[in-house]
């Protein structure tokens, strides 16, 4: 049932009628569940994998995650990581630096 609703996921914007390719459209009652049991499996394979690599403080609500790491070079090395297990290849980093 999970492949069927998976595989066949449209939505439509501005009159016109369009398939994700990945995943699940934002509104489709199973969406939640899915990102959280995908992002569950994928944190359990890279994230939590190595004691070295963990970060001050990591965070996730839902499928948006965030992290408090010790300096630039630690953050770089932990978000390249992730990114090796990612299954679909498009993890993007964003970092915010705050000098105290």
């Amino acid at each position: 049932m999970l492949e069927l609703v998976f595989s066949n996921s449209f939505f439509t914007f501005d009159g016109k009628i369009y398939q994700q390719m990945i995943g699940l459209f934002m509104g489709c009652k199973p969406s939640p569940i899915g990102a959280i049991v995908r992002v569950y499996t994928f944190e359990r394979r890279s994230v939590y994998t190595d004691p070295h690599y963990l970060p001050v403080m990591y965070g996730r609500y839902v499928d948006d995650a965030g992290t408090v790491i010790r300096n630039e070079e630690f953050a770089k090395q932990f978000f390249d990581r992730i990114a090796e297990e990612d299954p679909d290849s498009k993890l993007y980093n964003t970092t915010l630096y705050n000098q105290i």
